[in-house]
């Protein structure tokens, strides 16, 4: 239901029995994860991995279901951060992926840095460099703008653009 309410074609763009089903879709999911059983995000990722290819457009349905799905809870969870750090790196420039990613590299880090603290203290410098390229801080004479106001969504009234993947991401 969720691939047809927010991804592709099929996309329902105006929904008359309730607007917000997605965002209410998507809570749901959110809130059902710490329910899954033990070894769960093992099964997730296993499942999502094949979706992770990128000259697909699957590859960011793969990055909602996971950002959705992925318990952080679960005993063993910094060990998808690596994994999660790697795949980051495949999409540069687009504002709904790089959020995400900070998203669920946030809600990681609060679950686990009790235990993992000296594994993500070694993990600083990249996503420092990342979020200096999200930021798009001039260190230098260059005068490249990544995110410029004609991308291609527009703007809704709550800041977001319309139908962006910016609807997986923790508030």
């Amino acid at each position: 239901m969720i691939d047809r309410l927010c991804f592709g074609k099929s996309r329902l763009q105006a929904m008359g029995v309730c607007r917000n089903l997605p965002h209410w879709l998507v809570t749901l999911a959110r809130r059902s994860r710490k329910y899954f059983p033990p070894g769960s995000n093992a099964e997730i990722m296993a499942e999502l991995r094949p979706l992770f290819c990128p000259q697909d457009m699957s590859i960011f349905k793969a990055q909602g279901c996971m950002s959705m799905l992925l318990n952080r809870q679960e005993e063993g969870a910094f060990g998808y951060v690596p994994e999660v750090m790697g795949l980051w790196n495949w999409v540069t420039s687009y504002m709904d992926w790089d959020m995400m990613m900070l998203n669920l590299l946030s809600s990681l880090c609060k679950h686990t840095y009790t235990t993992k603290g000296p594994e993500w203290e070694a993990l600083v410098r990249d996503i420092f460099t990342r979020i200096l390229h999200i930021v798009d801080l001039p260190v230098g004479p260059s005068r490249i703008h990544i995110y410029d106001s004609s991308e291609g969504s527009l703007p809704a009234g709550d800041g977001y653009p319309r139908f962006s993947l910016s609807i997986f991401a923790t508030k």
